[in-house]
């Protein structure tokens, strides 16, 4: 990139952290939990950048649950998970759930699925389209803590973003950090914070990272 642009001209833009100098790119795009000093040439974003279409007004009557498993971070366990599906799905019955599973989801849970008045769809049935067209429609969504990009890209979506809760795994990273910036900015809410309030109706996420970075580095280079 950098010789491209000493022979080319141009603007350099980095979306993540780079290895080299931060002074010689023109834009470095990263993601608050990395900590970088501040610099004019720094834009700092929740979570990661992504392609999902920021929709307003959505209907709350269509929820969405999208269920990780086992990872490096929290904890997973199947009943507690399936346990607070049920309170949440009971707390409403006009809302319309669909749930889709990961490849890191255990057969132990899709079988304790059954009997839910939910519909499932496995991740094998599901593509990317399928997801994006999900995330354009869904006024609420859930998402397992695990599933850290997913909870950006529901943000990102315009709907109402909660996070199922499971316990940590091991010493504190920078993932969980950075879903735990969002829980105390009222950004997203777990789910012992929804059960104790579950009829206080949330306010539709406002994130909208990818148009904002964009925006920012058209008015810098225009």
């Amino acid at each position: 990139m950098l010789l491209a642009t000493s022979l080319c001209g141009g603007k350099t833009i980095v979306l993540m952290k780079p290895s080299l100098p931060l002074r010689q790119f023109n834009f470095v795009v990263v993601p608050k939990h990395d900590g970088l000093p501040p610099r004019g040439n720094i834009i700092e974003i929740q979570g990661v950048l992504n392609a999902i279409e920021h929709v307003k007004g959505k209907s709350m009557q269509c929820g969405l649950m999208l269920i990780g498993g086992d990872s490096s971070h929290f904890v997973w366990d199947d009943t507690q998970v399936i346990k607070q599906i049920t309170e949440i799905i009971e707390s409403d019955r006009q809302v319309s759930w669909t749930l889709t599973t990961s490849r890191r989801t255990p057969d132990s849970f899709l079988q304790l699925l059954e009997g839910l008045q939910i519909n499932v769809i496995p991740f094998e049935e599901t593509d990317e389209a399928w997801l994006h067209e999900q995330y354009k429609k869904s006024g609420r969504i859930w998402i397992t803590p695990d599933s850290v990009s997913m909870v950006y890209e529901a943000l990102s979506s315009g709907a109402v973003s909660n996070v199922f809760s499971l316990l940590p795994k091991g010493k504190n990273s920078r993932v969980r950090i950075g879903l735990e910036n969002l829980i105390n900015t009222g950004s997203v809410r777990t789910f012992e914070c929804w059960k104790e309030h579950p009829s206080i109706e949330q306010v539709s996420s406002s994130c909208n990272e990818s148009t904002r970075v964009a925006t920012l580095i058209l008015e810098s280079i225009s």
